[in-house]
């Protein structure tokens, strides 16, 4: 379930989003509020958000130092500005920490289930995307050793020559430039077994 912050000094602003949210996304979000910036920001720092509707204009920290501050460590929050006031007086700044939707107020209860809905899908898309990520990142972890085998193969056998192997150096993040390889080959091995360490030493 994903989880949505509301913050807000107006009491009767944060019930009339709460009775909305669970009125039409019963289920699907976990409400959280705050009534002011410095709320917002200790609550986000331990219920992690998904999304956050946040009014500009709060007592002490306003709405964009809020989310200046939440944007730090949630880059991928899904931020709502809800205010009273032009928006475009803030647009410079909503832009610096990625707002993605802004509500005036008064708003209308379409208003706001259209701009929580396109939040729910972003927030989706963005978590199918990061999933997406992290299997094509344990493929490439578990296909890094066999590359290095094979890269190894090649050196050892002395097969480099008429080998495109460009693609294992940098899969591999390895260069070729200042750097050496040694091959030892030990013949007979188990004609030492019955030398002493010293006399195998001088051989």
């Amino acid at each position: 379930m994903m989880k949505i912050l509301i913050a807000d000094d107006e009491k009767y602003d944060r019930e009339t989003v709460k009775h909305i949210i669970k009125e039409n996304f019963l289920g699907e979000l976990e409400i959280y509020e705050a009534k002011n910036g410095r709320e917002a920001i200790e609550l986000s720092e331990s219920i992690r958000p998904d999304i956050v509707i946040i009014d500009i204009k709060m007592p002490g920290i306003d709405g964009i130092q809020a989310l200046k501050e939440m944007t730090a460590t949630l880059p991928n929050l899904y931020s709502i500005i809800l205010t009273a006031y032009d928006y475009f007086d803030f647009a410079l700044e909503a832009v610096k920490i990625n707002v993605k939707e802004y509500l005036l107020k008064p708003f209308t209860k379409e208003e706001i289930i259209e701009k929580i809905a396109v939040g729910i899908k972003w927030v989706r898309k963005e978590q199918e995307k990061r999933k997406s990520e992290i299997k094509d990142k344990e493929k490439i972890y578990t296909l890094l050793p066999v590359l290095e085998n094979q890269l190894s193969d090649l050196i050892i056998n002395d097969k480099l020559k008429g080998v495109d192997y460009g693609m294992y150096l940098q899969c591999l993040d390895m260069s070729f430039m200042n750097s050496y390889a040694m091959v030892i080959s030990i013949k007979d091995k188990y004609a030492y077994k019955d030398i002493s360490r010293g006399e195998r030493d001088q051989n």
